[in-house]
């Protein structure tokens, strides 16, 4: 299968709002979360072509709003705040489950852990904006909403075609969604 992809230069999670130009504009993004440790990703073109790549992703979701708003609230949900399913499930999974048991910190201490934890950890953004929607002209808007979630369903299936399986991936729903709908008897 091919895939027509033209994601931006990964960035730093808090450097999205000075580093990316688009956040006005709806779109899909890719998210990728690393131990400080790891390699800096940071103005590296993404490309969709190679495993090395996919490798990097933690998350994939998309807006029909702006990539800043969408954005803000998935922000707002790594830090323990509701508003975004995916940040939700990383909060939850990831911080909760996988981080505080190894710092061996209770739950409800996390909110004052959490420039500690995230400390060791780097969250990376790239997105690929659709600059072509217009509310102006409604058939061209609905064309875009499609073409936007014809993207995040292509990069998904990208994803798969090229980790096989969807274990390292956070879902934008609880209970393995992706793992769930493709799931053998």
């Amino acid at each position: 299968m091919s895939y027509e992809f033209n994601f931006s230069e990964w960035m730093l999670w808090e450097k999205r709002e000075a580093e990316f130009e688009y956040l006005k504009f709806p779109g899909v993004y890719l998210i990728s979360i690393s131990n400080v440790g790891n390699k800096n990703i940071v103005g590296r073109k993404f490309d969709h072509t190679k495993k090395k790549d996919w490798k990097n992703v933690s998350y994939i979701d998309m807006t029909t709003a702006s990539l800043r708003s969408r954005w803000n609230q998935f922000d707002n949900a790594i830090k323990g705040n509701k508003g975004h399913s995916g940040g939700n499930t990383i909060y939850n999974d990831f911080i909760k489950h996988t981080v505080l048991k190894t710092r061996e910190k209770s739950q409800r201490d996390f909110k004052k852990y959490w420039r500690e934890v995230w400390g060791n950890y780097r969250i990376y953004v790239c997105a690929q904006p659709n600059t072509e929607i217009s509310k102006e002209k409604e058939v061209q808007y609905y064309k875009g909403l499609g073409e936007i979630a014809k993207c995040e369903y292509d990069a998904i299936s990208c994803y798969l075609d090229k980790i096989g399986n969807f274990e390292k991936l956070y879902n934008r729903l609880p209970g393995s969604y992706y793992k769930k709908a493709w799931e053998k008897p």
